[in-house]
């Protein structure tokens, strides 16, 4: 294990070196606790890319790939050393809270506490229940991680034809994590991709957490993780093996990082190029997180365009981009050259799938399945405490007369187009909807809710402070 701990290592040390050179210098500790989660994910992410390489490219796939990794951190260490920076720092942090907020946040700590140990629990009964995963799981994900691992001519069957049942046009971020790993210990371990979930999950609260403590204090932060630690989707998604903690993970980074963009000054457009690598991890990880990377996109025109002025908004855009084309050249390089239909809209038209769109039955019959789903993915108590959040939020903000929260606001729009996404595909989708709806359904909203706790219990001053540079 002691390669796997390595390779971890370097790919933290990379992240946090990309970090670095993009964001702010932290002014506080949940500034410095955010930017090690997000060094940790986006270093992973990172990794795969370079592990693709090495298995596309060199036809390496053993422990010497982390050569490779040790010369990008290297190579990355020394553009940091000579990247410069002057001005103020950028950041923002709370300001100290009064001693009943103390209390309060004290409180609900130590209630987030007892949550997550129950949560991790949980987490062991099913990993011991469950070492292979779930369906899709054993049946995709670590399937096409054992191929990669393999090595020889096995690898390519992650993308052939003949194996459609496993949707060769899937992004391969969590499977290239985890065979990385496997090469590094040497073995195809069922420890590895349950300490891939693990990790996901626990990074994913973690930057829920730190991201609205930096901005709103503790009583929020630890309310907004009490939401999130307390959902049912949390644990069964979570330690399911799924890519969707995961991808859960990467668009709530980007969203965090499109909120601090768009409130920033100095150091603005670095924050966009970090924002837009972490959208494009998203993209790297499913085919939804290339709708969201889309998203994010359109909705940055359209908000920043009409708040911050076009000029404002297609830099801003085009740092994304940038920052974005090292992991969206994986994405386009495995699309175009392997797989890149979908089965959900293959051979169908447009004026078909428009058909399905006004179809008053199918309107219906999503409606019905959503009401028969929710329950138990996010219980009406968690609901209720997000929903009042953000009307007190809401009404904070309103009388103390703020600036409007553009990056807040693209993030809002951007996971709105998110839901309308989702809608469009369970509308048009070719199998039987009730079928595709239970088989997905909480893992979409498990896509979405990090990001939505995020917006709503960030977006106004907290009983620790209003948020300040």
């Amino acid at each position: 294990m002691s390669f796997v701990a390595f390779a971890i290592a370097v790919s933290w040390g990379t992240g946090l070196l990309v970090v670095w050179m993009l964001a702010p210098r932290p002014r506080s500790g949940w500034s410095v606790g955010l930017q090690a989660c997000l060094g940790l994910g986006l270093g992973l992410a990172i990794s795969a890319g370079v592990f693709f390489f090495a298995r596309a490219a060199l036809r390496q796939a053993d422990w010497r790939v982390l050569l490779l990794d040790c010369v990008l951190f290297t190579a990355i260490a020394m553009v940091s050393l000579v990247t410069s920076r002057s001005g103020p720092s950028g950041d923002v942090e709370a300001i100290p809270a009064s001693g009943g907020a103390r209390l309060i946040g004290g409180v609900l700590l130590v209630a987030l506490a007892l949550v997550v140990i129950a949560d991790a629990g949980s987490f062991w009964e099913l990993f011991a229940a469950r070492p292979y995963g779930n369906w899709d799981a054993w049946a995709m994900w670590n399937m096409k991680a054992r191929w990669l691992f393999e090595g020889g001519s096995r690898w390519r069957l992650a993308f052939c034809d003949e194996m459609v049942g496993v949707r060769p046009d899937y992004p391969l971020l969590v499977p290239l994590t985890t065979a990385r790993l496997w090469a590094c210990l040497g073995e195809d371990s069922t420890v590895v991709p349950r300490m891939d979930a693990a990790l996901f999950s626990g990074l994913t609260l973690a930057v829920v957490f730190c991201a609205v403590g930096r901005m709103s204090g503790l009583v929020n932060a630890a309310a907004a993780g009490l939401a999130l630690a307390g959902s049912q989707i949390f644990v069964d998604e979570g330690a399911s093996q799924y890519a969707d903690m995961a991808l859960s993970f990467f668009i709530a980074s980007a969203i965090v990082l499109i909120a601090a963009a768009g409130e920033a000054g100095y150091g603005m457009n670095r924050l966009w190029a970090l924002a837009g690598l972490a959208a494009a991890a998203a993209a790297c990880t499913k085919n939804e997180g290339q709708l969201f990377f889309a998203a994010c996109g359109l909705s940055t025109l359209i908000v920043a365009g009409l708040r911050l002025g076009a000029r404002a908004a297609g830099r801003g855009l085009l740092m994304a981009v940038v920052g974005a084309s090292p992991l969206l050249a994986l994405v386009c390089a495995t699309k175009l050259m392997f797989a890149w239909q979908n089965y959900l809209f293959e051979d169908r038209s447009i004026g078909d799938l428009l058909r399905l769109v006004v179809s008053s039955t199918r309107w219906g019959q999503v409606w019905y399945w959503t009401r028969e789903l929710i329950d138990g993915i996010v219980s009406p108590a968690i609901l209720i405490l997000v929903f009042g959040a953000g009307v007190v939020a809401w009404v904070l903000r309103r009388r103390s007369a703020g600036a409007p929260l553009v990056g807040h606001q693209i993030g809002a729009v951007c996971l709105l187009f998110m839901a309308l996404g989702y809608l469009f595909i369970y509308l048009t989708t070719p199998e039987d909807i009730g079928w595709h709806m239970r088989t997905s359904f909480s893992r979409l909203v498990l896509h979405l809710w990090p990001g939505v706790l995020f917006l709503v219990f960030s977006a106004g001053p907290g009983m620790g402070g209003r948020a300040v540079e």
